[in-house]
C-alpha cells in the first residue's frame, strides 16, 4: 500500500503529459488539485494511524509527530482553496504553515539527536 500510495503522484503527471502532447496550463491546474486532494488523503490516513499508534501505546512525547502531519494536511487545503478564489491570504497562509510544520519537524529530529548525544557522552 505505501508504495502505491508513493508511485501515484509520479505515474498520472508523466501518464498526463505521454498520453496529451498538448499539455495546457489549465489541466496543469487541474491535476495540481487533484494530487492535492489525494496528498490530503493520505496526510489524513497518516494522521489517523499515528494517533491511534501512540495512544495504544501510551507515548505522548511524540505526539509532535501527528501535529506535523496536521499542518501539512492544513497547508493542502489551503492550497485548494487558493486554487478556486485565487486568494493571496490562503496562499500566504499555505506557505506559513508549511514553514511552521518544517520548523516543528526539525525541532524534534534536533531534540531528539542532542538527547542521544547527551546520553553516549
Amino acid at each position: 500500500m505505501p508504495l502505491i500510495m508513493i508511485a501515484i503522484p509520479f505515474k498520472v503527471p508523466v501518464s498526463e503529459l505521454v498520453s496529451e502532447p498538448g499539455f495546457t496550463y489549465y489541466r496543469l491546474a487541474e491535476l495540481s488539485l487533484f494530487l492535492s486532494i489525494f496528498n490530503m488523503t493520505v496526510l489524513y490516513y497518516i494522521f489517523i494511524n499515528s494517533v491511534i499508534s501512540l495512544i495504544k501505546a501510551a507515548n505522548i512525547k511524540f505526539l509532535y509527530i501527528p501535529g506535523g502531519f496536521a499542518l501539512l494536511w492544513l497547508e493542502q487545503y489551503l492550497r485548494a482553496i487558493t486554487y478556486f478564489d485565487n486568494n493571496a491570504i490562503a496562499y500566504v497562509g499555505s506557505t506559513k504553515v508549511r514553514l511552521a510544520c518544517l520548523t516543528l519537524f526539525v525541532y524534534k529530529v534536533y531534540t531528539i539527536t542532542c538527547r542521544d548525544a547527551r546520553r553516549n557522552m
